[in-house]
């Protein structure tokens, strides 16, 4: 969909002006995950504008090696911070800038310290920007790289945003929450700023819905059930220890502790749903199943060959490490049908591939996923299995264990998550279902948030505009693999 509209919308070439100075033979520059390189590529040249695109993943524009280095796009120059630390500074190569970067899984800019949001901050002005994605942000603090790059204009007394005033405008739209809390009225505020920013494609209906839901299981045993609440002991005294420990380390032991837990909860799952998916398989349909932990993923892939009897040459799957073109070819044969299987880890394969049901050689899909703690990894992948082209239903099952920590306090945090995205984008995507609307609402908070935030008197008011509150595990540490 993308692709054909900058088809249409280049027209004659006119639109695309390469900044005075720039010898660059491709104008544009398409930014994107490094597993999603190749099909990039194809669908450019599908629509007949690939000869006019260099398409990169954001790893390759922003490896720096930990020292000064250069690529034909950007030179990584030493420097010293304001705090009169070392650091690395990125600066656009005038002789090679293109006319147009685009920025696809714009959520890859969102974090405030990366190479790959610093790289994108620095662009000239000169240079267009767009930026493309289902889930681009689910914090105001995330979308602080997208409102400069796209000189955002507020209704703030009409103040622009550039990196001075930034920080202040975003604190101001996510009044009375704070610019780092999940808050999803913040987000449609957020939202309504950036509406003369934003393209929405009317008219696109997908033919076949998917139907996405939470599923609450039990454990496989008595025993699983307790290995499960031992790591939860285990984990929490961890946390203790860490309060404990010196600031500077505190935050690494926390994660560590956090890891290990969820590993531990793959590990405990990855039968049961090696069964979902096994179910799946021998009902006559294409199940693609996700995980975060590659040691979850290879038994779920043991289970599937040696319980079940699974033709190993029958899975496909997606890891880190592999090649380019080995994972195109994985995509390629599950697309075609020649494996039936495909498992995926969530961070080498839960952005920018095609695995729906496109072919009607095939059969529909089922995507299994485990309860994830981002809700931006979830969406991703969720959005792998179906798409406009899709030929049939989709079915998308994310599962929790039933009546624990996940279910209770994790599970919450990222439904509110979840509706972070869905307030931020103009056209609910097939994930939009995955967690029912919650209709509570907390009056207080949208009092205090008239005496903080003049509103406009045209919006209109609902229910989704209201803030939900309550205790939880606190701000989640969302670690990808």
């Amino acid at each position: 969909m993308f692709a054909d509209a900058l088809n249409q919308m280049l027209g004659d070439g006119s639109f695309l002006q390469v900044p005075p100075g720039s010898c660059n033979p491709f104008p544009i520059l398409v930014l994107t995950t490094a597993s999603g390189v190749v099909e990039t590529q194809r669908k450019l040249q599908t629509y007949g504008i690939g000869h006019l695109c260099m398409v990169m993943s954001y790893s390759q524009l922003c490896y720096t090696g930990g020292k000064e280095c250069q690529n034909m796009f950007v030179s990584f120059v030493g420097c010293v911070d304001k705090d009169g630390n070392p650091d690395i500074q990125p600066v656009w190569n005038p002789w090679m800038l293109p006319a147009m970067v685009i920025c696809d899984e714009c959520q890859k800019i969102r974090n405030e310290s990366s190479m790959r949001t610093r790289v994108i901050r620095e662009l000239p002005k000169s240079v267009k920007v767009i930026h493309v994605s289902a889930t681009p942000y689910q914090r105001i603090q995330d979308a602080r790289a997208i409102v400069e790059t796209l000189d955002v204009v507020t209704r703030f007394n009409n103040l622009k945003a550039t990196k001075e005033t930034s920080a202040w405008i975003l604190r101001e739209i996510a009044s009375p929450k704070g610019i780092e809390e999940f808050s999803p009225s913040a987000m449609k505020r957020l939202r309504n700023e950036l509406l003369p920013y934003m393209v929405e494609v009317k008219g696109v209906r997908f033919p076949f819905p998917a139907h996405s839901e939470c599923v609450e299981c039990d454990f496989a045993s008595p025993q699983d059930r307790m290995a499960y609440d031992q790591a939860v002991v285990e984990w929490l005294e961890e946390l203790r220890e860490a309060g404990k420990s010196a600031p500077k380390s505190r935050w690494g032991m926390m994660m560590a502790s956090i890891i290990k837990f969820r590993q531990k909860c793959a590990l405990l799952r990855a039968g049961p749903m090696a069964d979902e998916a096994y179910i799946s398989y021998k009902s006559g349909m294409f199940p693609i199943v996700g995980e975060n932990f590659k040691d979850a993923l290879r038994v779920i892939y043991l289970t599937l060959v040696k319980k079940h009897g699974v033709d190993k040459d029958h899975i496909a799957y997606i890891v880190g490490g592999q090649s380019q073109q080995v994972r195109q070819q994985m995509v390629d044969d599950f697309q075609s049908g020649r494996r039936k299987i495909m498992l995926v880890m969530i961070g080498a394969g839960g952005e920018s591939i095609s695995l729906h049901h496109d072919n009607p050689n095939t059969l529909p899909r089922d995507v299994l996923i485990p309860a994830t703690w981002s809700a931006i990894e979830m969406a991703q992948l969720l959005g792998r299995g179906h798409r406009l082209t899709s030929i049939s239903p989709t079915r998308q099952r994310v599962f929790w264990f039933k009546d624990t920590i996940e279910s209770e306090k994790v599970k919450p945090k990222v439904e509110r998550k979840f509706r972070c995205i869905n307030s931020s984008i103009i056209a609910k995507e097939q994930f939009a279902s995955l967690f029912m609307p919650d209709e509570k609402t907390d009056e207080d908070v949208e009092e205090l948030f008239a005496k903080c935030f003049e509103r406009d008197n045209n919006d209109e008011e609902n229910e989704d505009d209201k803030e939900i509150t309550g205790e939880g595990l606190g701000n989640e540490i969302e670690v990808e693999e």
